[in-house]
């Protein structure tokens, strides 16, 4: 976490990790990716949702507006599955999110990156760490 925390010290902005399911969506709070936020140093959006995590629509996305998105998806590794993002897509209020117009949205595998397990934490860093490099 200190490598992770040092490499990502001059990110410029903030992170906002969503689970994506097929029929909803949920805000991950700082208080359940503390590996992230307090680990790793990332700056979460100003939101009083963003300490416990909500439910989440395209509107409320809008509202929070990340510099950096990552998709935390529960059909990774099986597209056939659908996800409720898929319609988000395909509108106007996603185009004009900051992290949609930066190219900073990030897909990951949400079963591993957005657990408890320290085999979902090492592959959640080191997925993070892999995005906001480049």
């Amino acid at each position: 976490m200190a490598a992770a925390k040092e490499k990502l010290a001059d990110l410029d902005g903030n992170v906002a990790f969503v689970q994506v399911r097929e029929n909803e969506v949920y805000l991950q709070g700082t208080a359940y990716l503390k590996p992230y936020y307090e680990g790793m140093g990332l700056k979460a959006p100003t939101s009083d949702a963003m300490s416990e995590g909500e439910k989440l629509s395209l509107e409320g996305l809008s509202a929070l507006d990340p510099d950096y998105l990552f998709l935390g998806y529960f059909n990774y590794s099986d597209k056939t599955l659908p996800a409720a993002t898929d319609q988000w897509e395909n509108s106007e209020v996603w185009k004009k999110l900051k992290a949609v117009s930066n190219n900073h949205v990030y897909s990951i595998n949400g079963e591993l990156a957005l657990g408890y397990g320290p085999i979902g934490n090492n592959y959640g860093v080191k997925a993070i760490l892999d995005s906001l490099q480049k």
